[in-house]
């Protein structure tokens, strides 16, 4: 009897398989996708709700904007953006926590609280004409927003800001074009001695050749390329060193540099050697040019404008 039980057990297998269609040769067997699920659009349908494959982040455009902080400074950006997550506003209305696309944003006026410490206030327009009067804590009021003025890259917080105006969506010719910001810059400086020295391949000795500084309630960092003139000066009216820019085909700008500012190093090569020298002990930069590429880096040659190749004589 088990015999005969096992015989039926196979039988029944083998009657199961031989209904499965078979593969000719090695092509292997195709089977028919299912149907796709009504009402589901193709992004749905590939998304990880099905289990296929993650949902695509939501792309949010690039905003051109006009912004006032709290010293009533105004600067056109460029690509303003929120440095890090997606660019929303994040905060309450009334006890309901909410987060607005900035893209559907037309303006916003900020606040500061009625009581210290408490949330700040934001009225919000937004482009259906519609207003929400909403708040933010601490926590998104330090959120660091950036952009690109005529001069250079400019970063502010969330809760320095006093008004945004939005403008237009970014396109790509609204991008400033500033060059490549490592390259060096030949010049003649002036510290605070009085002393003069021709610089060639003038740079700053860590990250990108910039000048960075405060402009209101705004970071700011000015590419040296763009730059024609620095001038430094300590004020009794104010503890910060004042920097002024005159600028390529731009209109002046004024910084104020606090102590890390003024510690920041840059070098440049002398008829001598090499110099280096901290920006607060700086007086003066007048910039000729930017320094070109794959030439001798050679001070007298770089003052009277003659380029020299490596390993050749200077043309006279």
């Amino acid at each position: 009897m088990r015999t005969l039980g096992m015989l039926l057990v196979l039988a029944a297998t083998a009657a199961a398989q031989s209904t499965e269609p078979q593969a000719t040769g090695s092509q292997p067997v195709r089977r028919a996708a299912p149907p796709p699920t009504p009402g589901l659009s193709a992004d749905m349908r590939g998304s990880g709700m099905l289990g296929v494959d993650k949902m695509q982040p939501r792309i949010h455009p690039l905003m051109n904007v006009e912004i006032t902080d709290r010293y009533g400074v105004k600067t056109k950006l460029v690509a303003f953006h929120r440095v890090s997550g997606e660019i929303r506003f994040v905060g309450f209305l009334g006890a309901a926590s909410i987060d607005i696309p900035y893209e559907k944003i037309k303006s916003v006026e900020v606040a500061t609280p009625e009581e210290p410490g408490g949330r700040m206030r934001a009225i919000i327009l937004l482009q259906s004409g519609k207003t929400v009067n909403a708040t933010f804590d601490a926590r998104e009021g330090e959120q660091l927003f950036s952009g690109y003025a005529e001069f250079g890259r400019v970063t502010i917080f969330w809760r320095d800001l006093r008004r945004l105006e939005y403008l237009a969506r970014t396109k790509r010719r609204d991008l400033p074009v500033f060059g490549k910001p490592a390259r060096g810059v030949d010049v003649r400086l002036t510290d605070r001695d009085g002393v003069q020295t021709e610089l060639v391949g003038f740079r700053r000795t860590t990250g990108e050749n910039i000048l960075s500084g405060l402009r209101g309630s705004s970071r700011v960092e000015v590419p040296l390329r763009v730059v024609k003139k620095i001038d430094l000066e300590r004020t009794t009216r104010s503890p910060l060193l004042h920097c002024r820019l005159e600028l390529k085909g731009r209109k002046p700008v004024d910084l104020r540099l606090k102590s890390y500012h003024e510690q920041v190093v840059y070098r440049g090569r002398a008829e001598f050697g090499d110099l280096r020298i901290q920006l607060g002990e700086v007086r003066e930069i007048i910039i000729r040019r930017s320094t070109p590429a794959l030439r001798d880096l050679d001070p007298v040659a770089a003052a009277e404008g003659r380029e020299v190749e490596n390993g050749k004589t200077p043309r006279r």
